[in-house]
């Protein structure tokens, strides 16, 4: 599953809509046109790989002077961003997608949530008890500290 990337720019931003896998040969990572503000939308990312994640990390170094924000970012990514702080440093996280498990059912459902909204709790779409989040709390919340 080859990165895809396509961009977009308005006066002072550009957007990069990402999809696939962000893998050793995303090396377009290292390209990416710059602004003075950088939307990153991650909404098509499946996952990361430990050398993707270098080039990752590499691309955010260039993007130093601009203004950098995520879109969007999968809940596969969640964890990653949490574990490696540099990747979230300079990085102002707008919404993310979390998910969520309901007790009652055992129904999965992921929901995206803006990062200065986020409500733990919300009702199951099938049985209307409380869903949980898959992760542990405490995860989400370390996320969303780094927003």
């Amino acid at each position: 599953m080859k990165l895809k990337i396509t961009t977009s720019a308005s006066a002072d931003t550009v957007t990069h809509r990402l999809s696939g896998a962000i893998t050793e040969n995303s090396t377009a990572l290292l390209k990416l046109p710059l602004a003075a503000e950088v939307v990153l939308d991650w909404a098509g990312v499946a996952w990361a790989n430990s050398s993707g994640i270098r080039l990752w990390a590499e691309a955010l170094m260039r993007m130093d002077r601009s203004r950098v924000f995520y879109d969007n970012v999968p809940s596969s990514l969640v964890e990653t961003i949490t574990s490696i702080p540099f990747l979230s440093a300079k990085v102002t996280i707008r919404s993310f997608q979390a998910v969520f498990n309901c007790r009652a059912c055992g129904a999965e459902t992921e929901h995206r949530l803006v990062a200065d909204a986020f409500e733990p709790t919300r009702p199951c779409p099938k049985c209307r008890a409380p869903l949980a989040t898959d992760a542990l709390d405490e995860v989400y919340l370390a996320f969303l500290n780094r927003c």
